[in-house]
């Protein structure tokens, strides 16, 4: 007679009969160490799954078990974490929430996942490594675009390249600048500027101001017709005390440029843009 302990196999037996024996499933934090007891004919004492060839006598085998340690499971943009048994399945979860000045988009999981069933997945089954582990969830991040008096607000992904329009001037207007985050504009003074969408809010407004006034340093009384000109300082009304290198100029149309050399009296300007502004006739 066979009995197995723990397992199954148990039965009346012809001696030299080879039987199949196989461990119960472990308990939760322990796992199948080896067979104990009458094993001098068990296969592999090692294998919860094995044979035994039966003798001339009775034999009782028992299957044991070895307790094990938890390990940390460490879960950074998700749902997840904890203490768990190697060979334990875990379901993880990517949670990170949209907000006003942000929205995310899952792309996949990084880290520790070689036992992880589908990384592209934002719930995906993880089967416990017999270490600590550290899985995070990787997104998109597209942070929000907020244009006053302008392009319809939105949200962009963080290195994107976004072109911005300021509207229509209101009558007797014309388009004075861009303020608020323009850091990352190409031109304040272009009302089609263009950015690079940092990992923050951006937010920009455009700001008019009445024809025949500016707030650029020096006026000039014609057009700034090519890319660069000469001027002297008599087609200029200067609004602030001295001109140098950087200094702004307005044309009668709204164009601006900048004061790139200065030679005694006379100065050469480089267009930054041209607005839709027609010259006068």
């Amino acid at each position: 007679t066979l009995t197995v302990n723990y397992g199954t196999g148990s039965g009346d037996y012809e001696e030299g009969t080879e039987v199949d024996i196989e461990a119960n499933p472990a308990p939760n934090g322990s796992v199948f160490n080896k067979w104990l007891g009458d094993t001098a004919n068990v296969m592999n004492i090692a294998e919860a799954k094995t044979k035994i060839v039966i003798g001339a006598d009775d034999a009782v085998i028992t299957a044991s078990y070895t307790p094990l340690e938890k390990h940390e499971l460490s879960v950074v943009g998700g749902f997840g974490s904890g203490s768990y048994w190697f060979g334990q399945k875990v379901q993880i979860t990517a949670n990170k929430e949209n907000n006003d000045d942000t929205k995310f988009e899952f792309i996949e999981w990084t880290g520790d996942i070689g036992t992880l069933d589908d990384k592209t997945n934002k719930v995906a089954n993880l089967t416990m490594p017999n270490s600590n582990a550290i899985i995070t969830a990787k997104y998109n991040e597209y942070w929000h675009l907020i244009v006053g008096n302008g392009s319809t607000s939105d949200y962009y992904l963080s290195g994107s390249k976004v072109k911005i329009y300021a509207n229509a001037a209101p009558d007797g207007m014309k388009f004075s600048k861009w303020i608020g985050d323009t850091s990352v504009l190409s031109s304040i003074y272009n009302p089609n500027a263009t950015l690079i969408m940092p990992q923050s809010v951006v937010h920009v407004t455009a700001v008019y101001t009445t024809i025949g006034q500016d707030n650029s340093v020096a006026y000039y009384n014609k057009v700034l017709s090519n890319e660069e000109v000469v001027i002297t300082s008599n087609d200029l009304k200067i609004i602030s005390d001295e001109l140098e290198l950087g200094t702004l100029i307005t044309d009668k149309n709204g164009n601006v440029g900048v004061i790139t050399e200065q030679t005694e009296n006379k100065y050469t300007v480089k267009r930054l843009f041209t607005t839709i502004a027609k010259e006068e006739e």
